[in-house]
Order: C-alpha cells, then structure tokens, then sequence
C-alpha cells in the first residue's frame, strides 16, 4: 500500500485534500460531512492524522495544523 501511495497523481491528490483541510481551519467549511468523506480518503499516510479523521475531531487548528503540515512537509521532500 505504501508504493501505492507514493504516485505521482495520489501525493497530488492528497497535498490537495490536505491544502483543502487548512483552509477548513481558518473559516469552517460549508459541509464538514464531504470535508471529513474526503480526508477518509487520504488515510495511511499518517497515524495521528488517521486517528482525528476516523474520530471525526472537532476542526479546532491546535488538534490539526501540526499534523497536516508535518504530512504535508513529508509529501514536498
């Protein structure tokens, strides 16, 4: 699943999902249900990030940011 994950078009797709979640915690999204279907889909890049989706954490910055930026980070090496 690894190798899968390292595509070119996944990595695109995730850093997208990832950009789309940073921009949920400035200003909340619209619907947080299709925000939370797409993060469903960038699991097993990151066990902490992987947990606040699957507990569908609350959108406050302080539980997300350091998480998304470090995946993020990760995705541009």
């Amino acid at each position: 699943l690894l190798g899968v994950n390292r595509r070119a078009v996944l990595i695109d797709y995730d850093r997208e999902v990832l950009r789309s979640l940073l921009r949920a915690l400035e200003r909340p999204p619209r619907d947080e249900a299709e925000l939370f279907a797409q993060l469903m889909t960038i699991r097993g890049r990151d066990s902490e990030l992987d947990e606040l989706i699957c507990a569908r954490t609350e959108l406050e910055p302080d539980l997300w940011r350091g998480g998304v930026e470090r995946v993020l980070t990760m995705l541009n090496d």
